[in-house]
């Protein structure tokens, strides 16, 4: 076996069931062909018999064939297929929809739009309806009539028809006329069911979706030998037609930085439903959210403001991606193709520091300042940050740590910290320091399970036979193998102050639908246990209805719900200490507003006021302002304090908004808490045709305050049709003469999609351009064509016309390190309309590591006096960023005058000598002493050197050294003398009368 069955429970009751079951999914891989029969093979767990409405047996979900509505507003209800071939190889083709007019299309490479989202072009380049196919292709008649359980199993004859397989199927059959990735599209019967049976054994015809399909390439019109691992799609769209009939198919997924991953499902019971996988699952204002959504029906849309789904960005195969599958050399031609790396590389985080806000400095800060961690990061997706309340415990679960988890970049990340915990509240002052964890994380994949609505059978997990999951399992990299998942199914509180669900509780605003158990797992599950006794499910949940609708008592808990899961490697830990010093008097506002908005569109922020110190706080008064007038711009508010209400004042075209009702008096620790201390006080407007809006919080009138400054907070959102952003990601050094890989990315999270839009990407200075620029990765269809060599600008096709809303398009270059200097990296984007341009341009740079000893002669005086002791130092520097350690000297090499010498040399306070290592960034310190014996003139010359120096410029230095003859002491006359002696009475005198007077 080439990928490692998930454990079963065998001492359950029905275990001879769940062993059926585990043997389906861990043989999915052995199965004949792709398609349909790849997703439910011989082994998958069935006792015979019709599916619906039953407890004991897989199901089948038909793929979904109903375009017009969109789950999370992005996934189009229709999937669509891409198939590898290359030139004169033939895609083999079949469809239970074929007996009552359900055709199959196929595309010649080209743009087919958005992942998951794909448009359709005007016209296929195959039919298999057509009985005029292409040359040397096959279709008409009865061709691709795919008309039994039998058929699914055994797959198509020869393309050709000249060689069978027993039980096998005539398919239709399209000769590529190209190298390429082509476009797949199953349409539906023209009659037909519309309910469906989901009925492994009788695969039925369906106006809405198609049962059995089979998409099978070869070599040859000829072949019965099957290449596999050239199918796949970006989202995969299923329907079962009701609920009770549960599902066991795998599904394979491979990242974008090249992780490996499979998705055995394990009961899941839903009707109509989406699964994909990216980068970060649901956003909130563009960072990830890292729980679940919840919608108003069937496609879980309209969401909290602020939240949004990230677009599918990873390929689904369905068959393995196991490196070690017998067809794992096709696998890779696909991932070739897609410019997805081979070989995945392992996340690092190599420091990490932290800095306080003002007035605190270096390591330290203020309770609820917070300020900024700096981490180093190659090869990773995303980070974390865990501040320890206690310093024992740093699971990212405990609301008493602070957990800081985002995108990362390339080379060096400054990360803001609020100085709240997860429950949002201050971490206190302590007299000892708080411990901090950090890691990177690669190959990370998110899971969403959209409109999915049962997870298992059972009233209880006492009483459930299956149930929980998927398994998840990794299949490459440093951690294959391990099952680890991560989940948190809790409610929370939006970046702009909306609470979904209780905080840190049910997701659901009271306890039905019954929620899932247990309801978190951020420090990882073991997803293999979805078999056997209730202590070895995982995430379960009762069954319930499919009620489309938010949060219904009767709906199963995924119900109108998108729920994530996700999985990584880790880097191993940096870890770190932090001390937070009390204050006396602080009281500070703090205020949350989106970066960008769309006219007419509701923009919500929230704002929080706190006394940071431990003395009480009184006569406070509270406000909030907008630079537009109060009739201009309407400001609504949630969750004020009881009893509180907001007046609009105007001033000098401004609405100030004066708030009555809050709390004069704070006292030390203390916030002024909503209505609903759990949620935040937010307001929100609708959005104005143009501009921006620039609010400011304020709290004053305590008597004294050590921090004046945070009495307010600004924040402004600019009006913008559509938002586009863009980063540049670079290692921080790199070697001279090796490869460097550096990544750019564009996004549209605005909701609106960007067409036409411009990326531009440089990599390096005008007219100091590197070497050997190359398309490491990117989409689809994207390529190459040139680099100018003069202004480093690279210039790419087949680009998406148009950017969709929720897009993440990246891509990595690689060029050769020059020997010296710097290689920065710049990106930018524009599309019309755009005005929000504080993030439409990036630039990341990586410095060239190299020895450069520099020398110094600036420590030795100018000047010495002859038979006088004279002392003074030099000074050889490290200035390159790598350690010297061969060839080092430090010495001067001449023109010191006779007396004086090199009396050695120190590094960190220990003793150097030649030959010794200068670490990157160290300096070794030479001292001279001695009595000059001679005078006159003198030009010291001095050198440095080690062994492969980069910079010679700064390996000499020269300074003179004038040597003065000793002055004798001069003698007076007698009457000189007594002039002198007189002087010098009377200033004495004088000082003695102007004491007086004072």
């Amino acid at each position: 076996m080439f990928n490692r069955l998930p454990r079963c429970d065998r001492r359950n009751s029905l275990r001879a069931m769940a062993l059926g079951m585990c043997v389906g999914l861990g043989m999915v891989s052995l199965a004949w062909a792709e398609g349909s029969r790849t997703l439910y093979p011989s082994t998958y767990p069935t006792s015979g018999g019709t599916c619906a409405n039953t407890f004991n047996r897989g199901c089948r979900a038909n793929l979904d064939l109903q375009p017009g509505n969109r789950y999370v507003g992005k996934i189009h209800r229709r999937t669509f297929l891409y198939v590898y071939a290359e030139a004169g190889e033939y895609v083999l083709l079949g469809s239970s929809n074929r007996t009552t007019g359900g055709d199959i299309l196929v595309y010649n490479p080209q743009d087919f739009g958005t992942p998951g989202d794909e448009t359709l072009p005007a016209s296929a380049d195959f039919s298999c309806a057509s009985s005029t196919p292409p040359a040397g292709s096959f279709g008409g008649g009865t061709l691709g009539q795919l008309s039994s359980r039998a058929q699914e199993l055994a797959g198509p004859h020869s393309a050709d028809g000249s060689a069978t397989v027993t039980g096998g199927f005539a398919p239709c059959a399209y000769r590529a006329p190209a190298t390429g990735i082509y476009g797949v599209q199953f349409m539906p019967a023209t009659s037909g069911n519309t309910n469906l049976n989901a009925d492994i054994f009788n695969p039925l015809p369906s106006t809405s979706t198609v049962a059995a399909w089979d998409v099978t390439v070869r070599a040859t019109a000829s072949s019965l030998s099957d290449l596999h691992g050239r199918l796949f799609t970006y989202a995969w769209l299923g329907f079962t037609g009701v609920n009770n009939r549960p599902v066991y198919s795998r599904h394979d997924y491979v990242t974008l930085d090249g992780y490996r991953y499979s998705q055995a499902l394990a009961g899941l019971d839903p009707n109509g439903f989406a699964l994909y996988a990216n980068r970060l699952g649901f956003l909130d204002n563009g960072q990830p959210l890292y729980k679940g959504v919840r919608g108003s029906d069937s496609f879980v849309t309209n969401l909290a403001p602020g939240l949004s789904a990230q677009r599918p960005e990873f390929p689904i195969f369905f068959s393995s991606v196991a490196p070690s599958a017998p067809h794992a050399a096709e696998v890779d031609k696909v991932l070739s193709a897609l410019r997805i790396p081979l070989t995945p590389q392992s996340p690092s985080l190599s420091a990490t520091t932290f800095t306080g806000r003002p007035p605190s400095g270096v390591l330290r800060t203020v309770p609820g300042a917070g300020g900024t961690f700096r981490l180093s990061i190659a090869g990773a997706s995303t980070f974390q940050i865990v501040v320890s309340r206690d310093g024992v415990d740093f699971s990212p679960a405990n609301t008493a740590n602070a957990v800081i988890t985002d995108i990362a970049a390339t080379g060096t990340q400054d990360v803001p910290w609020d100085g709240n915990d997860a429950a949002g509240n201050p971490f206190p002052a302590s007299a000892t320091p708080y411990a901090y964890r950090a890691f990177a994380r690669g190959g990370e994949i998110h899971l969403p399970m959209i409109d999915t609505e049962n997870n298992g059978d059972g009233t209880s997990t006492a009483t459930a036979t299956f149930g929980g999951g998927p398994t998840i399992t990794k299949l490459n990299g440093p951690q294959a193998g391990n099952n680890t998942v991560y989940f948190d199914d809790r409610g929370y509180v939006t970046r702009s102050g909306t609470l979904v669900g209780q905080l840190n509780g049910t997701l659901c605003p009271s306890s039905p639908p019954p929620a899932s158990n247990p309801a978190q797992a951020l420090g990882g599950a073991d997803s293999t246990l979805v078999h056997g006794a209730s202590p070895q499910l995982y995430r379960w949940w009762p069954p319930g209805a499919n009620a489309n609708a938010d949060c219904a008592a009767t709906g199963g808990w995924g119900d109108a719900k998108g729920l994530d899961l996700w999985t990584y490697v880790t880097s191993p830990a940096a870890n770190g200490q932090l001390w937070i010093d009390p204050l006396l008097r602080d009281t500070a506002a703090s205020l949350f507003v989106p970066a960008a908005a769309r006219p007419g569109t509701l923009v919500q922020g929230r704002l929080a006021f706190v006394n940071r110190g431990t003395d009480m706080a009184t006569g406070l008064q509270y406000s909030l302002t907008l630079d537009r007038s109060c009739a201009d711009t309407v400001v609504s508010f949630a969750n004020l304090p009881t009893g509180a209400s907001a007046a609009c004042v105007d001033t000098l075209g401004q609405g100030r908004y004066v708030f009555s009702g809050f709390p004069a008096t704070l006292a030390g620790g203390a916030s002024v808490l909503g209505a609903d201390p759990a949620a935040p006080m937010a307001f929100s407007y609708t959005a104005p045709a143009g501009g921006s809006v620039t609010a400011i919080a304020l709290v004053a009138g305590a008597s004294s305050d050590d921090v004046p400054a945070n009495n307010s907070a600004t924040g402004t959102t600019v009006i913008s049709p559509v938002d586009l952003e863009t980063t540049a990601s670079a290692p921080l050094t790199a070697l001279a003469g090796e490869s460097v890989t550096v990544l750019a990315s564009f996004s549209n999270m605005s909701g609106t999609p960007a067409s036409p839009w411009t990326p531009t990407i440089a990599i390096g200075a005008a007219l100091n351009c590197p070497f050997g620029v190359q398309l490491a990765s990117a989409p689809p269809g994207v390529t190459m064509v040139g680099f100018d060599t003069a202004t480093c600008a690279v210039s790419l096709s087949g680009l998406p016309p148009t950017l969709a809303d929720g897009q993440i398009l990246s891509l990595s270059f690689s060029y050769q390190a020059p020997a010296l200097g710097q290689v920065p990296v710049t990106t930018t984007v524009a599309t019309p309309g755009d005005v929000h341009t504080g993030n439409n341009s990036a630039t990341a740079t990586t410095t060239i590591a190299v020895v450069n000893m520099a020398i110094s002669l600036s420590g030795m005086p100018l000047q010495a006096i002859s038979g006088q002791p004279y002392s003074g130092t030099f000074s050889c520097t490290n200035a390159g960023l790598l350690d010297a350690v061969g060839g080092t000297r430090c010495a001067i090499d001449s023109g010191l005058p006779p007396g004086l010498s090199q009396t050695g040399c120190l590094l960190n306070g220990a003793a150097w000598v030649a030959g010794d290592t200068v670490p990157a960034g160290a300096a070794v310190i030479c001292s001279v002493s001695g009595t000059p014996v001679t005078v006159g003139p003198m030009v010291m010359v001095a050198s440095t050197a080690a062994a492969g120096d980069a910079i010679l410029s700064d390996n000499t230095a020269t300074q003179g050294l004038a040597v003065l003859p000793a002055q004798s002491i001069p003698t007076l006359s007698k009457s000189a003398a007594l002039a002198l002696a007189a002087l010098l009475l009377l200033v004495a005198a004088r000082l003695r009368y102007r004491r007086g007077k004072i």
